[in-house]
């Protein structure tokens, strides 16, 4: 019989070395959900869910992409996102030329002792994206975390103003 991944344990390595850059990390993520759906794609039944099942169900299990709410005003952007269980030091906010990255090598930690009947909480490294519609001000781009709500405050970048070019004779 299988067990529910919720029971199951990752039988492979996760590879703990730092990425060099977004793509190497990205791939490595990519190559592990790809393993971990292997994995569960050997342990099913025949009969059971088919590959993307799997492929998701990996996801699901190694990396967990937080709720977050994104609301633009005058100014730019302010970003909400959901990452309870996690403490400030272990979190990662990158800004770009008009996206923002959040990302955590930590999991937050089931509570310890007792029985756990019920766990809807998500774990696995945090990795989320956005890209926004306008440029921002990268410079500018502040991070606060309180009660497991992560805000992210975006100016967006002046808009460039037409200059007017002297014509020399």
């Amino acid at each position: 019989m299988v067990k529910p991944l919720n029971e199951q344990k990752l039988s492979h390595k996760v590879e703990t070395r730092q990425a060099q850059s977004l793509t190497e990390e990205l791939t490595q993520l990519r190559d592990n959900v790809m393993q971990r759906a292997y994995e569960i794609f050997c342990e099913r039944p025949a009969e059971g869910a088919g590959p993307l099942d799997d492929w998701l169900a990996a996801e699901r299990e190694l990396v967990w992409q937080p709720l977050m709410t994104i609301a633009e005003n005058d100014d730019g952007f302010v970003l909400e996102v959901a990452v309870p269980g996690l403490k400030a030091s272990e979190i990662e906010v990158q800004s770009a030329e008009d996206e923002i990255l959040v990302k955590s090598a930590a999991c937050a930690a089931p509570p310890a002792g007792g029985i756990l009947h019920v766990c809807e909480l998500p774990r696995g490294k945090v990795f989320r994206t956005v890209r926004l519609p306008r440029k921002i001000n990268r410079d500018k781009v502040s991070a606060e975390l309180h009660d497991g709500l992560l805000k992210i405050t975006v100016p967006a970048a002046p808009e460039a103003q037409p200059r007017k070019v002297p014509v020399a004779a």
